[in-house]
């Protein structure tokens, strides 16, 4: 809409803008009593009488004439006109983008955009050009000229000779159907007129010489209160006359084109031009047909509006809505798309929630010449080297890839990315895009946005980051890729202050995923996830819907260990997936994604790698043919390991294609060393102690009593709608885990059967001397579960910090590049309060003051890890036997997210659990135990007189 304040009243239009003239006529006395539209101050000259007085205006004065506008500028109305004397348009006939050499030679289109793009339908001095609604200065730098919107109409006549259209098939097929094309180039609305004031840079924290990059000009060109309007200068501003004002200018005012238009007619950004190109489309407007026949007598079937695929675009018939055009004439979405319709006349950046945006701001768009994008692409050392391996020539490289090539040099707002502010221009990783004034070559005004032509290629992270080949083999990769942007990996994985190793499944390493959930039920479950092209998501979103999973049940071959399906019965499941999904689906594919995306860089000899969920992974090598682990592929008897079918290295890692998902093991803690006879005592100690959970931690689930079996447990807490569907299938036996850990990663040191013997010699309270306390305890009415006194809980109180000594944070492995340093344990430093009796007996009141963990202090060795205690011993792991680097997770899970229609009750027990978190745990042997005060750390355990 047009800012029409004070419209009326222009003598209170001058008292705002503080502006006082005496333009050869005298000083002329406001009063607000007059109506331009119907009444004129006495004293003065009209707009026309003015330039008619001057001697030198006879060109436009022409323009008047001819367009019938005398008897307008010569009484009534209000405009400010933009005005270039004789000399102005001697030079633009000289050289002007029309081909124009004299007067005679301009048709009456063109004198009708050359008058009415030199003025606005209100009055304005220089003062109030950058003013808004309230009235608010310094906030406007565009607004609408006289231009309509009849008055620019390209017909372009069979064949296109003169190469106006955008080339692809959308254009070529309404072209060969149609004798000529009667095209808009926008129908939002008349191309604006832009402007920069003094107060509109300063409002907007931009320098003066952010003005003269702008206009091509030296830093230090413009004078601190020159004002600009499209490719002119006022030089004489503020002639006041009886219907408005007069602004000389030092050139000829040019109607402005909008962004797209001006890519299109350089001839320097061709290849540029034709990436754009591939997202033009053309909309058929029954509103415009009619008005157009009925203003120039015509009886064109179909008038056209030229519009580009987009998240941010004018709303249908030019309303001032702002949609997503992203949908063709077929009603089929078009799945890339810009980030803004560079043909939108009156772009909104959206970064304005009460004001107008089109008056307020405007795009820039950075487009590297010819000669930058085949430098470029040709690169040997990078640059486009990726993308012309894979495809050949940017003609064959798909849009799917380009749009983010073309995302990138689209800047949302130009206040923010003016030379002043460069360093704040960022990428699609956000972080810093490198732009400077030496790589712009100069700087073309359009109606909507400036264009930065470049001597240079700015390219998205995604170019140089381990994304890519997920990116530009769609075909191989739909299902991955789509997750990540769905789900917002897209950013973190294009980080390049991050150094990564992708290990990156194909689709057919879809398709044996094990579902961590399903450990802990009846039957282990398989899915396999696929890939729909053709699922219907929404306008804004078409990728929704696209992931589907089949379910299956599986178990393990004993032979090979392999899991295999049981039958050929699955479960479908769809499910939404993007980052406000709340489902079993998201689920999975987070937790795939985070254990897929190793946060270490490679390191030639390292093997063992943390994932961004705190999982690690094995990499024996990542060259074609060497081998990757899960915990999943390397625990015991499971599957094969997953091999390296091509390798990658990019700026911020390497990137390695694997045949299946590097996924986590079913190995509890508990049941790892029960596979193992050297740590039975210390497996004996930690369900003595407690630290398994039994079936009395639990709420709502019953565990079945058992010593042979030790799984992964579920946080059962919040059963959710579906709890008692799951507890029919959760598996026999006792599924127990410890729980001292909590959704991280820890090393566990497990003391052997030989290192418990000598923690008994050292004081370290055994389960029969336990057994022995409960008795007791029960023969003296203690109870366990409310007096703190018992000796049964003093008892379990030694185990349990014994046991916690020798867990601590972070996974450290028997590998290269470990961080030697004192690492904190799980063990608490306790002060405890102690009593004793008259015969010099002494007890523990169990008050303890809290205070910072014990440490040990870990660092490499030739032979492994060596570990000094708090007493000052030296411990090595126990590298015989393979009593090493054994790796084991802990799972907690939950069935409370989703809703029932996206875990229907018939198939609840195939994937209606959640996995909530997990932790890692790599368990190394040692043959002595580890001490932090002994004897004193066990010597508050009650001991009865005799």
């Amino acid at each position: 809409m047009l800012y029409n304040f004070q419209r009326k009243k222009l003598c209170r239009h001058l008292l705002a803008g503080g502006v006082l003239c005496a333009v050869g006529f005298g000083l002329y006395a406001c009063s607000d009593t007059y109506d331009l539209d119907s009444e004129q101050p006495s004293g003065l000259n009209s707009i026309y009488g003015y330039l008619e007085s001057q001697g030198k205006y006879t060109n436009y004065l022409k323009l008047i004439d001819d367009l019938g506008q005398k008897e307008v500028l010569s009484k009534t109305d209000s405009k400010t006109m933009f005005v270039a004397d004789d000399d102005a348009f001697a030079r633009f006939y000289a050289s002007n983008k029309w081909g124009v050499r004299s007067y005679s030679e301009l048709s009456n289109a063109q004198k009708t955009l050359l008058l009415k793009s030199s003025s606005i339908d209100n009055p304005y001095s220089t003062s109030m050009l950058s003013t808004a609604t309230g009235p608010t200065r310094g906030e406007v730098c565009r607004r609408q000229s006289s231009v309509e919107l009849l008055d620019s109409v390209l017909v372009v006549p069979k064949g296109d000779p003169q190469g106006v259209l955008p080339k692809n098939d959308r254009f070529a097929e309404v072209m060969a159907n149609h004798d000529e094309i009667v095209l808009f180039t926008d129908a939002s609305a008349s191309a604006p007129m832009i402007h920069f004031t003094a107060k509109f840079l300063s409002s907007n924290q931009m320098e003066s010489s952010d003005l003269d990059f702008l206009y091509n000009q030296p830093a230090g060109t413009r004078a601190s209160d020159e004002v600009y309007v499209n490719n002119a200068k006022i030089v004489e501003p503020n002639i006041f006359c009886k219907n408005g004002f007069i602004h000389k200018v030092d050139q000829v005012v040019l109607p402005l084109d909008n962004m797209a238009n001006v890519i299109h007619n350089n001839p320097n950004t061709k290849i540029y031009n034709s990436i754009l190109d591939r997202f033009a489309a053309l909309q058929y407007d029954a509103t415009l047909t009619e008005s157009y026949n009925g203003t120039y007598h015509t009886n064109y079937d179909s008038i056209f509006v030229k519009r580009y695929y987009s998240l941010r675009s004018a709303g249908s018939n030019g309303t001032a809505n702002v949609v997503a055009f992203n949908v063709d004439k077929n009603g089929n979405n078009y799945e890339e798309y810009l980030k803004f319709d560079p043909g939108w006349n009156t772009y909104n950046p959206a970064v304005y929630s009460d004001r107008d945006g089109m008056m307020e701001d405007m795009a820039v768009m950075l487009v590297p010449t010819d000669d930058a994008l085949t430098t470029w692409w040709n690169d040997e050392e990078g640059g486009g080297k990726p993308l012309r391996e894979k495809y050949g020539t940017i003609e064959n490289t798909p849009s799917s890839v380009l749009i983010d090539l073309l995302d990138v040099n689209m800047l949302v707002t130009m206040t923010a990315s003016v030379p002043s502010r460069f360093d704040d221009v960022l990428d699609d990783a956000l972080e810093p895009l490198g732009i400077t004034e030496a790589a712009v070559d100069s700087v073309c005004h359009a109606c909507n946005g400036m264009v930065y032509q470049l001597n240079k290629v700015f390219t998205p992270a995604l170019y140089n980051s381990v994304y890519l080949p997920a990116k530009i083999d769609p075909d191989v990769f739909n299902i991955i890729s789509t997750a990540i942007d769905q789900l917002n990996y897209d950013t973190y994985l294009k980080s390049m202050v991050a150094d990564y190793i992708f290990l990156l499944p194909t689709n057919e390493g879809f398709l044996s995923y094990i579902d961590p959930v399903s450990f802990g039920l009846n039957k282990t479950r398989l899915w396999e996830f696929h890939y729909d092209p053709t699922a219907a998501g929404t306008s804004s979103d078409p990728n929704l819907n696209r992931i589907y999973a089949r379910i299956y049940e599986v178990e393990r071959n004993a032979e090979t260990g392999e899991w295999q399906k049981v039958g050929d019965t699955y479960t479908e499941y769809h499910a939404s997936v993007n980052s406000t999904s709340t489902n079993p689906m998201v689920n999975r594919l987070q937790r795939i994604l985070d254990e897929t995306i190793a946060v270490e860089g490679y390191q030639p000899g390292k093997k063992y790698y943390r994932t961004k969920g705190n999982t690690y992974v094995r990499v024996d090598g990542i060259n074609t043919g060497d081998h990757v682990y899960g915990s999943m592929q390397e625990s015991g008897a499971t599957q094969s390991p997953l091999a390296v079918s091509t390798s990658y290295e990019y700026r911020n890692g390497r990137t390695l294609v694997l045949d299946g998902i590097a996924g986590g093991t079913d190995m509890s803690v508990a049941k790892t060393l029960a596979a193992h006879e050297e740590f039975s005592e210390f497996l004996r100690l930690l369900n003595a102690a407690g630290a398994l959970y039994k079936e009395n931690n639990l709420t709502g689930y019953k565990w079945r009593a058992g010593d042979q079996e030790y799984g992964n447990v579920f946080n059962s807490k919040s059963a959710g709608t579906h709890g008692a569907e799951i507890t029919k299938q959760l598996k026999k036996g006792s599924n127990k885990a410890t729980f001292l850990f909590n959704n991280y990663h820890y090393t566990l040191y497990a003391p052997t059967n030989a290192a418990m013997a000598e923690a008994y010699r050292q004081g370290l309270p055994t389960p029969e001397e336990l057994a022995e306390a409960e008795e007791r305890d029960k023969e003296n009415g203690y109870d366990a579960a409310k007096d703190t006194l018992n000796e049964a809980g003093r008892l379990k109180e030694a185990m349990l910090d014994f046991i916690k000594y020798h867990i601590h944070d972070n996974s450290v492995y028997v590998d290269k590049g470990f961080a030697a340093g004192d690492y904190e344990t799980s063990k608490v430093k306790y002060e405890p309060a102690y009593e004793s009796d008259d015969e010099g007996n002494i007890y523990a009141t169990g008050k303890y003051a809290v205070g910072r963990p014990y440490t040990l202090r870990v660092t490499p060795s030739a032979s492994g890890i060596t570990i000094v205690d708090n007493m000052g011993a030296t411990h090595e792991v126990d590298m015989a036997d393979g009593l090493y680097n054994l790796t084991a997770r802990e799972y907690w899970f939950k069935s409370t997210m989703g809703t029932a229609s996206a875990v229907p009750q018939a198939t609840a027990n195939a994937y209606a659990m959640f996995l909530n978190n997990t932790s890692s745990v790599v368990i190394h042997g040692i043959n002595t135990p580890l001490l932090y005060d002994a004897p004193a750390q066990f010597k508050y355990v009650y001991k009865p007189t005799e």
